[in-house]
């Protein structure tokens, strides 16, 4: 990948690999997420995809980081399935205790502080 993506080439390939992903095809929506940064406003969907295309190949174990990072930077409520996503991973990947505190974060048991407003 040549030079830095602007951030309408992110979407469309976020978009371009969320299509993947529905039609079962996870290496490829893998291949499309692989270059794309995961830091910047478009971050969480990035991970949030790269860690559910790692689900669907049931490969728990290197699903959990993706989702644990998209989890944090996606605000509530939009947070809560992506916590729910991540305690099915630790779950099958026999985190335990891990995947009943994603859980808790799921259902609402935590909830992050709203950021300051800005004056």
């Amino acid at each position: 990948m040549k030079g830095k993506l602007r951030p309408v080439q992110i979407a469309r390939r976020v978009v371009e690999a969320s299509g993947y992903l529905e039609l079962g095809l996870t290496a490829r929506a893998l291949e499309v997420l692989e270059p794309l940064p995961t830091d910047g406003p478009l971050a969480a969907p990035v991970l949030y995809l790269r860690g559910q295309a790692f689900r669907f190949e049931q490969r728990f174990d290197e699903a959990v980081a993706p989702l644990t990072a998209a989890a944090e930077q996606f605000p509530t409520p939009v947070d809560r399935h992506v916590w729910m996503v991540l305690s099915h991973c630790q779950f099958k990947s026999g985190h335990l205790t891990e995947a009943v505190d994603a859980l808790a974060h799921a259902r609402g048991a935590f909830v992050k502080p709203r950021p300051a407003p800005e004056n």
